[in-house]
């Protein structure tokens, strides 16, 4: 979307678009499919997330550098496969 779009869009929506940063994360692991689909449910009009890459070179939705905070594991995530990663369990927000 450029920025013509995105005022023509939002002058007809005629209030500000809603942005789900990382999803629903109050509510739902951030980054994860139920998160952002919480926040599609609430209304969303935007889906914003992080990119990061895995040790294999794939790209992956994660916010943080390191698994430490929102997963089971530890450690820089680049360090990781995505088959390895999968492995891995994401917390509840707040967890």
């Amino acid at each position: 979307m450029d920025w013509d779009s995105f005022r023509t869009d939002r002058k007809r929506l005629g209030r500000p678009f809603v942005v789900a940063h990382r999803g629903a994360q109050t509510e739902e692991p951030e980054n994860t499919w139920a998160s952002f689909g919480r926040a599609i449910e609430q209304g969303a009009d935007v889906l914003e997330t992080d990119l990061r890459f895995s040790a294999d070179d794939q790209i992956v939705l994660f916010h943080d550098p390191t698994l430490d905070r929102m997963t089971d594991g530890q450690g820089p995530l680049n360090q990781y496969t995505v088959a390895e990663l999968k492995k891995r369990n994401t917390r509840a927000p707040g967890g």
